[in-house]
């Protein structure tokens, strides 16, 4: 791992996720001037120097609230991790990720992590797509005092109110043994409601619990993907000697058929006898209402 002497980290915001990465490098100086007399860019920019002192509580809860993500461990962009007095930070404006090393509240070192991505582009289209189903999977309309809420971040805990704290607001969010996490308004993205059958159990803020518990989730379902990729694979080579039309049997088929079909249902027997004709097995599934033939049609293919 390399030393290198600052680093930018910027928001995940549709603004910057439009920048290509190089653009961050030749615009550095003039983002350190604007930051200096527009709020908007103080807030959205965070400015990380070797020997600076930076209160390291602030550093986490300022990443929480540019939208980045806590993970166990640092893989993609748009994720930090925290170890005791390490933090690993992926921003979404560089290639690689980045280690701030603390003593008490100094940064001491500031290390370039051997974790990279090939394609830019790709991994921002990732990051953008995840911030809008963010947005759209995250609904508080009608949000109760009591109610079960999931922070991306830190876990399932309770909805405890709101509170306004010098003129922000913040939902309130409770955890075991009177844990409390105040989340900005703004940053209802990271918020969604908890839905199951059974009571969710509450771990206290700070816990690896969370973070293990999306390690293995992520993992499960990386495996089924792996599975059903593997499934598919072996269905595209799959052949079989095809069913030809036998004219004798379909007309004493259609003959004895009970019912008027009705258009769909001859326009599904004409694409089954296609599909039955091909070297390659049938992969169909029928639908429709209860009651529109469905069944008549799984006889009339015997």
């Amino acid at each position: 791992m390399s030393s290198i002497g600052r680093a930018l980290v910027v928001s995940i915001i549709p603004y910057f996720l439009e920048k290509g990465n190089l653009w961050f490098t030749q615009n550095l100086n003039k983002i350190l001037e604007i930051r200096k007399t527009q709020s908007w860019w103080e807030d959205n920019t965070l400015i990380l120097e070797k020997n600076q002192v930076f209160n390291f509580y602030q550093i986490l809860r300022k990443l929480d609230e540019m939208g980045y993500e806590k993970v166990y461990q640092v893989s993609e962009p748009g994720e930090f991790a925290q170890r005791g007095g390490i933090v690993d930070i992926f921003p979404i404006n560089l290639n690689f990720a980045v280690r701030l090393e603390f003593i008490g509240n100094k940064i001491e070192e500031i290390l370039k992590l051997p974790i990279e991505i090939k394609d830019e582009k790709s991994a921002k289209e990732i990051l953008k797509k995840k911030l809008r189903s963010q947005k759209i999977f995250s609904d508080l309309k009608g949000l109760k005092i009591g109610d079960y809420l999931v922070h991306l971040d830190h876990g399932i805990g309770i909805f405890s109110g709101q509170r306004t704290i010098n003129r922000e607001q913040y939902y309130v969010i409770e955890y075991a043994e009177r844990d409390k996490l105040f989340v900005p308004f703004g940053l209802e993205r990271k918020l969604s409601r908890y839905v199951g059958f059974t009571e969710p159990k509450i771990s206290r803020l700070g816990t690896l619990t969370w973070q293990k518990t999306k390690r293995k989730i992520k993992e499960e379902a990386e495996k089924l993907a792996k599975e059903l990729l593997e499934i598919y694979a072996k269905r595209e080579i799959a052949t079989r000697p095809p069913y030809l039309p036998e004219s004798e049997i379909d007309i004493q088929l259609t003959s004895t058929f009970p019912y008027e079909e009705t258009p769909d249902q001859v326009q599904v027997l004409d694409e089954i006898k296609k599909d039955l004709e091909k070297n390659q097995p049938m992969d169909r599934l029928i639908c429709g209402d209860v009651g529109f033939g469905k069944t008549e049609i799984a006889k009339d293919n015997g």
